[in-house]
């Protein structure tokens, strides 16, 4: 694979985020919000149903052309999935610690308290919506997330660098940018604080796939933790 695509794929969620994103803030302007940004923000998990549908034709068009399928990138076996099932539930409690108090250390770091009032609601969606959005959306994104920076960028990356540390902190930086556009906010500290909130979290992921080398359990945690986020804003916009 040459460089350009590296760089590519390196950027395509973060791509098809922002496409996502300025797509529903356009679609507030045009209905006369005064507030677009802020208004568009808060549905994140819906335009990132449209990133990764846009992900999962582009990747699909790449594995056709490397003769690759999802399945294989998710390096599925049956005869492990009881270890996968209770290691997956171990890796759970650890992450569940990890991104809260990432999320409230560098809250405190950056704002000298935990930043409550800067988290998102989902009060103006409608119900219907937010069913979906917790039925669909964390599965899907768990799998394509998973699959494009571990199953697929991570394998080829460490094979042309040779470097094992230099290829988990190129997957782990753009891993964190793609963040960017999920609960965005034009100040620069919320972002700083969001963008670093997500590095332990997804560093310990990295390292499980270092380890493992399969996505079956790393996708059950993200799944998880995908929900997990979700409700926490549901339960916060109570």
């Amino acid at each position: 694979m040459s460089i350009y695509k590296f760089i590519f794929f390196l950027f395509l969620r973060t791509f098809t985020y922002g496409i996502g994103f300025f797509i529903t803030v356009i679609i507030f302007f045009l209905s006369g919000s005064d507030n677009s940004l802020i208004k568009a923000s808060p549905w994140w998990p819906v335009y990132g149903l449209l990133a990764n549908f846009l992900c999962f034709i582009i990747l699909t068009k790449q594995f056709k052309s490397e003769k690759l399928t999802l399945w294989s990138l998710i390096n599925y076996r049956p005869e492990k999935i009881k270890k996968d099932l209770i290691t997956g539930l171990f890796f759970i409690f650890l992450s569940i610690i990890i991104a809260t108090s990432s999320s409230i250390g560098f809250g405190y770091l950056l704002y000298d308290r935990f930043p409550n009032e800067l988290m998102l609601s989902f009060k103006e969606i409608p119900t219907l919506v937010i069913i979906l959005i917790v039925l669909i959306f964390p599965l899907i994104n768990s799998v394509l997330e998973e699959v494009t920076y571990n199953g697929y960028i991570y394998p080829r990356l460490e094979l042309r660098l040779k470097n094992i540390a230099l290829t988990v902190i190129i997957v782990l930086l753009f891993f964190t940018i793609q963040h960017i556009f999920i609960t965005f906010k034009p100040d620069l500290k919320y972002m700083i604080w969001r963008l670093l909130s997500f590095v332990p979290l997804l560093f310990f992921w990295i390292m499980i796939f270092v380890k493992m080398r399969r996505l079956t359990t790393l996708i059950l945690v993200h799944w998880f933790m995908d929900t997990f986020a979700i409700f926490s804003i549901l339960l916060g916009t109570e």
